[in-house]
């Protein structure tokens, strides 16, 4: 056999030319009886060997470079185990893996978004694709599932804003438009649909303003044109609301006080002063306000005085300290109404048992008692009892008795009432009882058993001292019931 390619002779029965290595084509020699020579079996395991080594060196290479992406394939294909057996022994332990699947994971999730943006992916898809994320990457896969979330609710918000835009609910409309984010295809449109309700919004608030204002709801018509700023308008709308409300608040300003003059002219000071003390607190004082304040609590004081000292002419103090007190809760820091009311308390009389006992040289006795009862069962509120126990010697017949209390010029009018009593039985007596001022005698009477009960009502003006002095002729018991002292 001569060889076609180097033309070196060799037998019929070796299938390749030692010389050059050139296959013998020859088909009339069996397949069962080709064989190689010794040299070419050598050298074809050798070539052999280096191929399989290598193989091996090149597939370990091709299965560490793919373990990142098996591990998103898993979680792609919904084998959250497989994904997980990965993580935990291969993507966790190493750091340069640990990085390439999170990159990976990455560009996965934003191609995720990026499909339901486009609208190749639907709500729900990108969700559940996400998801499969969520065990590894949870951080991470929320920011994306917010995102996801954002363009759904922007999506919804645009479909429920058309809904409320047909029904004529501009306002309903408009706070929906005004939600939808850049991102969405429904930006645009969301757009011009917002002016379009912006000015429809504009309208119905200004007309129901002008409603409210024509009403005089001055007030009613500040607070809906306050909330209609609220809404985002133009600010060229924006300023108009403004110069409405500046507008009505004037308003609202000029009818408080003209409500306040009204009730003055009409007599009523207190509505009037209630009226004025709610404009200060609302919208803040000034001297005009001032002026009538002062003006209409001048006029309330002199009402009020003239009430309490009528009441004192007819001897009704405690209408007078009622009414008094009324007016100071109108007006708490008038110095008038302070004064007149401290006047007042000094109409209220003082017991006589309050007053202080500068002396006395009664030989029996003197008793204060609550609730007592004269000789005919007249009711009193209290008093004193004076008896002597005495009952023989002529003299302490002949000795006036006295007790003498410290006025001090303060009082003006010293009131009692002097009865006979039978709280210790029924006994036949004449007393003669004396009050006096100063050593002057202001008073006397003689009380008998039969007497009926007397009032006493004396003018102790300028007095230092009041004496009540007694005179017992024979064992008398009578009841000085009631005993007051008044400063007016």
């Amino acid at each position: 056999m001569r060889c076609p390619n180097c033309n070196y002779e060799y037998e019929d029965t070796i299938n390749f030319c030692p010389n050059c290595g050139t296959k013998n084509q020859s088909e009339s020699i069996p397949k069962e009886k080709r064989k190689f020579s010794k040299s070419t079996k050598v050298a074809l395991f050798t070539v052999l060997a280096v191929i399989v080594v290598g193989g091996v060196a090149v597939f370990r290479v091709f299965e560490n470079m793919k373990t990142p992406d098996k591990f998103i394939g898993y979680i792609q294909s919904g084998d959250e185990d497989a994904a997980q057996e990965i993580f935990n022994s291969k993507i966790v332990s190493s750091e340069k893996y640990g990085q390439q699947a999170l990159q990976e994971a990455q560009i996965q999730m934003e191609d995720i978004v990026n499909a339901y943006y486009a609208g190749t992916a639907t709500y729900e898809d990108a969700n559940k694709m996400l998801e499969g994320y969520l065990p590894f990457y949870s951080d991470l896969t929320e920011e994306y599932q917010s995102r996801v979330e954002a363009l759904y609710q922007s999506q919804a918000n645009f479909q429920e804003a058309e809904t409320l835009l047909a029904q004529g609910d501009y306002d309903g409309a408009s706070s929906l438009y005004a939600q939808v984010i850049a991102e969405d295809s429904n930006y645009e449109p969301a757009q011009e649909r917002l002016d379009e309700c912006y000015d429809r919004v504009l309208e119905d608030i200004m007309e129901t303003a002008e409603g409210l204002a024509a009403a005089e709801k001055y007030d009613d018509a500040i607070f809906n044109l306050t909330r209609g700023m609220e809404r985002g308008l133009e600010e060229e709308d924006t300023a108009l609301l403004e110069e409405k409300i500046e507008i009505y608040t004037q308003e609202e300003k000029d009818k408080e006080l003209s409500e306040a003059d009204m009730q003055k002219n009409a007599g009523n000071l207190e509505q009037s002063l209630a009226l004025l003390s709610d404009y200060v607190k609302k919208w803040g004082d000034d001297a005009d306000v001032s002026a009538k304040i002062a003006e209409v609590g001048a006029l309330y004081e002199k009402n009020v005085e003239e009430q309490v000292r009528g009441l004192l002419e007819q001897k009704d103090v405690e209408n007078a300290r009622i009414a008094v007190k009324e007016g100071r809760t109108v007006l708490p820091d008038s110095e008038q109404l302070v004064a007149l009311e401290e006047e007042v308390l000094e109409y209220y009389p003082i017991k006589l048992q309050d007053i202080y006992l500068f002396s006395s040289n009664l030989r029996g006795e003197r008793e204060y008692i609550a609730d007592p009862k004269d000789r005919y069962q007249n009711q009193y509120k209290e008093g004193f009892l004076y008896y002597d126990p005495g009952r023989n010697g002529a003299d302490f017949e002949s000795i006036e008795r006295e007790e003498v209390y410290l006025l001090n010029g303060e009082y003006v009018r010293f009131t009692a009432i002097i009865a006979p009593s039978d709280i210790f039985g029924s006994r036949g007596y004449d007393a003669r009882f004396t009050v006096y001022g100063d050593g002057i005698e202001l008073f006397s009477t003689v009380v008998q058993r039969n007497s009926k009960a007397v009032d006493i009502d004396v003018n102790v003006t300028g007095i230092e001292k009041l004496q009540i002095a007694f005179y017992d002729g024979c064992n008398g018991v009578f009841l000085l019931a009631e005993p007051l002292l008044y400063k007016r």
